[in-house]
C-alpha cells in the first residue's frame, strides 16, 4: 500500500505504472509509519446506542514481541470520548498478573483528558471475555463491566460521565 500511495500522485498512465511497479516492489527501502492497524466501523447512523454487549475469545497472546498489541472494541460519541475495553499484550504483562501467553484486560475511556483506566486482570487465550457498555439513567454516565463469561468472574469495570448516546 505504501508503494501505491507513493506512486498515485504521479498520475502515470497504466502502461508506465506497470513498468515502474515491479521495480518499486523490489526496493529494499522501507518507511516505518504509525497506524491504527485494522479497524471496523459501523457508524455513523441515526440510531442511538444505550446498551451494547460483545464477547471476545482473544486467542493466545504472543509469547515474544517487539512492541505492544491491543485489541479494543469501543464506542465514540459527539463529545469525542472513546469508551473502550482493551485487551493488551506488552513485552511484559506482569503489571496485571498475567504470565506468558496471557493478555491483560481493562475497561477504560480515552478523551481530551488522556486515558482513564479500571483495574487490569489477566486473561487466557481461551477465556470468553464479555464486555458490557450501559448508559445509566442520568443519560450521561457510561458503565463498563468486563467479566469472564465462562466463570462469571469480574475482570474490570469503569464508570465515567462521557456524555449522551453513542451513535453507531
Amino acid at each position: 500500500m505504501h508503494v501505491l500511495s507513493t506512486l498515485a500522485p504521479l498520475a502515470l498512465p497504466v502502461m508506465a505504472l506497470g513498468a515502474v511497479l515491479p521495480a518499486a516492489l523490489q526496493s529494499s527501502t522501507k518507511v516505518k509509519r504509525d497506524g491504527w492497524g485494522g479497524a471496523v466501523s459501523l457508524g455513523p447512523t441515526t440510531s442511538d446506542i444505550i446498551h451494547a454487549v460483545t464477547t471476545i475469545i482473544p486467542g493466545t497472546a504472543p509469547s515474544t514481541q517487539n512492541g505492544e498489541l491491543f485489541l479494543w472494541p469501543g464506542m465514540s460519541n459527539s463529545t469525542g470520548d472513546l469508551i473502550q475495553t482493551t485487551l493488551e499484550s506488552w513485552p511484559s504483562n506482569a503489571w496485571c498478573g498475567a504470565t506468558t501467553g496471557q493478555w491483560c484486560v481493562r475497561a477504560s475511556i480515552f478523551g481530551s483528558f488522556g486515558q482513564l483506566d479500571g483495574t487490569g486482570s489477566p486473561v487466557s487465550g481461551d477465556d470468553h471475555v464479555q464486555i458490557v457498555y450501559n448508559l445509566e439513567s442520568d443519560g450521561e454516565t457510561w458503565v463498563q463491566n468486563v467479566t469472564n463469561a465462562k466463570t462469571g468472574a469480574a475482570l474490570s469495570s469503569y464508570s465515567y460521565p462521557a456524555g449522551p448516546y453513542m451513535t453507531g
